[in-house]
């Protein structure tokens, strides 16, 4: 392999990986602007997590017809076109984002967007990958995740405090461009392609290609089941105003502290890839996780609460290294696109779902109530998941790539 080849291919990576970062940041940005606003119009936790399920459902729909499309059709061309639709609902956020419906219209159009956006983004940075650097180049690929959501909330909560919602979602649309203008520079390996016709009995082929991996299944599951329960992002407004009293400014804090805490674990873990005892890591991983949440919940105290969210972050970094690696070595290219969408939909669920589970718990029991009970549950669920899959826990080192001879 030539160095100039060699060279390019961690130029494509690099500006995919940024390009992936950006959409993360003018996302999250975006994301404190309208949760500040709805709950400041209707403080209801439940308003909060209608937020979630106006994001999940879309995923829901139509991420298996998406990744069908990210495996036959160039993912490039799709994730642009799926940008261009997405600045244009963000613009549209400076007329609607005070009125709870329309938002969540808004968000429902949106979100069917970024259902094709996810996979075909991550299918086109997981064949920009060497099958001999997995581990190092999956912990720079979700570093560079992470920082982008300590910097996307961070920026948001002061752009909120400073200016206005309307400066945030017009910054949300610049930097959403600019990795709209990156990744259009980014020439993907040529690979073989699939006719190009999507078919309806192919929409649960990622699904079936999962199950028979049971290593990758049961990694995603436990994550799922884990962030689904154990999730603080949704009711971190009502933290920021009723329980810690900091302002918009605070909120964009909070909504930074658990991407730093992942960032920091991140850069360790791309010094110091993790390729020794991974079962054991993703188990702990989410013990800690749950334990962090627990804490957080019961804390009035601003320093303890920002220190708890980054311990959960860079505790859920060691659980999202181990699943990319895991997709990384057990899917081949052909099928990432298929696979990644399958995986939109778990995250989805345990992310914008369980902001509605959130929603719906501290409408119940409160805020406090609903994060310390998730919390409890994240920690029993690793507990027993440790015991019913041994073969998960006793895991040590990645298996081989199903792409190590293309």
């Amino acid at each position: 392999m030539s160095t100039a080849f060699v060279l390019s291919f961690a130029r494509g990576f690099a500006a995919a990986s940024i390009a992936r970062a950006l959409i993360v940041a003018g996302l999250e940005m975006a994301q404190v602007a309208i949760a500040w606003e709805i709950y400041a119009v209707t403080r209801d936790p439940l308003a909060l997590g209608w937020i979630g399920l106006a994001q999940f459902l879309p995923v829901l729909l139509f991420s298996p017809v998406a990744g069908q499309v990210a495996d036959r059709f160039p993912r490039r061309i799709v994730a642009l076109l799926c940008l261009a639709g997405v600045v244009v609902g963000h613009l549209a956020f400076v007329v609607v984002a005070r009125s709870l419906l329309p938002v969540l219209a808004l968000l429902f159009l949106i979100g069917c967007l970024r259902a094709f956006l996810g996979p075909a983004v991550a299918a086109l940075i997981s064949t920009l990958i060497p099958a001999d650097a997995v581990g190092r180049y999956a912990a720079a690929n979700t570093m560079l995740f992470t920082v982008a959501t300590i910097l996307g909330p961070a920026l948001g909560g002061l752009l909120l405090a400073a200016l206005s919602p309307t400066a945030v979602y017009v910054a949300a649309v610049v930097v959403i461009v600019a990795a709209g203008l990156l990744l259009a520079t980014v020439a993907a390996p040529v690979e073989a392609r699939a006719p190009p016709a999507v078919r309806l009995s192919a929409a649960l082929d990622g699904l079936s290609y999962l199950r028979g991996r049971p290593l990758l299944f049961a990694s995603i599951g436990l994550d799922f089941v884990a962030v689904f329960l154990g999730g603080v992002t949704a009711l971190l407004p009502i933290f920021a105003v009723d329980v810690l009293h900091t302002g918009a400014t605070g909120l964009g804090v909070l909504r930074a502290a658990p991407a730093f805490g992942a960032a920091l674990m991140g850069a360790y873990l791309t010094v110091r890839p993790l390729e020794r005892r991974l079962g054991p890591a993703l188990f702990l991983g989410v013990f800690v996780f749950g334990v962090a949440t627990v804490v957080f919940g019961l804390s009035t105290s601003l320093p303890l609460s920002l220190a708890m969210l980054a311990v959960l972050g860079a505790a859920d970094m060691v659980s999202m290294v181990v699943r990319s690696g895991l997709m990384q070595v057990l899917v081949p290219s052909e099928w990432r696109g298929r696979v990644s969408a399958v995986t939109s939909v778990f995250i989805g669920a345990s992310n914008e779902l369980g902001e509605l589970e959130s929603g719906v718990a501290a409408k119940l029991l409160g805020p406090v109530g609903a994060v310390v009970i998730g919390g409890v549950g994240c920690v029993l669920v690793a507990t027993v998941a440790a015991v019913a899959v041994p073969d998960l826990r006793r895991l040590e080192a990645l298996p081989r790539s199903p792409d190590d001879g293309r």
